[in-house]
């Protein structure tokens, strides 16, 4: 079947883990607040993780991402399976993506002279005002302070301008002209030399209840550029079908009980794909229909 329904990966590429489910901000373009109430949250343990980089080994994965739907500093094992997962492959790439508000001197520290080869850090707003609309629950003070003693850090032991990679998303039109520019510069200025910005939110599949969604009647494809390359898996094990499952509708598989590879390649999932290229015919509420991303 895999052969005939699309030209498409063996193996991953890219492995995304959620080490831990939890996250300590209520940013307003995401659903983590409402959805974290219906589904189970927890940390994964350390068996499931060494299964997985383990595989990840065997089969030459490039990219390894310690973040899914959370906030990966939340793990207070993080620096330990960062250096797991790098140890096993020491030729892969990997990297997390955090609000940077738990950082303090002692983490930074772990954080910087880790196996990691890069942070991206998301900090949508340089002022007070448009930063605690966009990520309700966090201090912006406090925060821009400790990201910025954690450059300063980097800059010491690491040596690397593209360590540090910072995020910028322009929510509710929240982010104007003027302080977009006034980032860039803060964030240049103290020697980060990527900073990326988006213009806009998507609604993660129809999570976001104020972002509109136009339902699609069929799906003929998905636009998201690591579609056929990356497994996502849950704290629990669970894998499902991409990081716009925030209710987990569509469970793939269980790690715990089988290997990446069987699930990767396994009937169901491959019926899944199907599906999303419009080969097969789908539910009304089939993810993919609510999805921005798809085709």
């Amino acid at each position: 079947m895999r052969n005939i329904t699309r030209n498409r990966l063996i193996f991953p590429e890219k492995v995304m883990i959620q080490t831990s489910s939890f996250c300590n901000s209520d940013c307003i373009m995401c659903p983590y607040k409402e959805t974290s109430k219906e589904v189970s949250q927890g940390q994964m343990d350390w068996k499931v993780f060494k299964k997985i980089t383990n595989e990840c080994k065997k089969n030459d994965v490039k990219r390894i991402l310690l973040y899914l739907m959370n906030e990966p500093l939340m793990d207070k094992d993080i620096v330990k399976k960062i250096n797991y997962a790098k140890r096993k492959n020491p030729k892969t790439i990997v990297h997390i993506v955090s609000n940077g508000s738990i950082l303090n001197k002692k983490t930074s520290k772990k954080i910087i002279k880790s196996k990691l080869d890069y942070i991206e850090l998301s900090v949508h707003g340089m002022t007070t005002k448009t930063y605690e609309k966009i990520m309700r629950g966090l201090d912006f003070k406090k925060t821009i302070k400790e990201i910025t003693k954690f450059i300063e850090l980097a800059k010491e032991y690491r040596k690397d301008e593209n360590y540090i990679n910072i995020k910028l998303l322009n929510v509710k039109n929240l982010l104007n002209k003027k302080e977009k520019e006034e980032a860039k510069k803060f964030w240049n200025d103290l020697g980060v030399k990527n900073v990326n910005y988006f213009e806009a939110p998507i609604s993660r599949a129809g999570n976001i209840d104020w972002l509109k969604i136009n339902l699609k009647k069929e799906v003929n494809g998905c636009n998201s550029i690591w579609r056929n390359e990356m497994i996502h898996i849950l704290y629990n094990g669970d894998v499902v079908l991409c990081c716009m499952d925030w209710k987990r509708k569509n469970i793939l598989g269980n790690v715990n009980k089988q290997s990446l590879n069987d699930i990767w390649n396994s009937e169901k999932y491959l019926k899944i794909e199907m599906m999303i290229k419009g080969e097969i015919l789908s539910s009304e509420d089939f993810i993919c229909k609510k999805c921005e991303e798809s085709l």
